[in-house]
């Protein structure tokens, strides 16, 4: 089994297709024929067994706002594993890497929205409440900002920082 990181400019059309079929046979509903729901990450970690795609996590690098200081964070989106692979820690093993390359890097927090806690719980991730801003995308385009609460935000911090407490800017789109 082998973990390759690779940013998202340098993927080829036929590693985008095997992507596309992995995220579709995950998430029941995915856009068919796209390897990323809303918009791109800046980079993806992919877990191949041979020439299968047995994993995936979309990362998002992105500055957020909280009172006008800029919070550097790793947006994570679409980790998945396939079924006849899971229960081997392998997305337990994505984050991990992802938190070292954070720790390096002096990216303050890890983010995701989920709806499945577990996995995250017993990685160390944190729920929070905030109201949230980001950008509403749809069918390819804007369609403006959006601010409410969202329920299921998650964080760990990677610094010896404390995630805010009120308003959250996205500036950009959900992940």
């Amino acid at each position: 089994m082998k973990i390759e990181k690779t940013e998202e400019f340098l993927l080829n059309e036929n590693t985008h297709t095997i992507i596309s079929a992995l995220l579709l046979e995950c998430f029941p509903g995915y856009p068919k024929g796209r390897s990323y729901f809303k918009h791109p990450p800046t980079f993806r970690y992919l877990i191949w067994e041979k020439e299968a795609l047995v994993g995936h996590m979309g990362v998002d690098y992105r500055l957020i706002s909280h009172d006008h200081e800029l919070i550097p964070i790793f947006g994570i989106m679409d980790l998945c594993v396939l079924p006849a692979f899971q229960h081997r820690r392998l997305a337990s093993k994505l984050l991990i890497e992802l938190e070292e390359l954070g720790k390096k890097s002096g990216v303050d927090f890890l983010l995701l929205v989920a709806q499945s806690l577990d996995l995250y719980l017993n990685n160390g991730f944190l729920p929070v409440k905030n109201t949230c801003q980001w950008l509403l995308l749809s069918g390819n385009q804007s369609l403006g900002l959006v601010r409410r609460s969202i329920a299921d935000i998650m964080v760990k911090p990677l610094q010896q920082k404390e995630w805010p407490l009120g308003m959250i800017d996205f500036m950009g789109p959900l992940f």
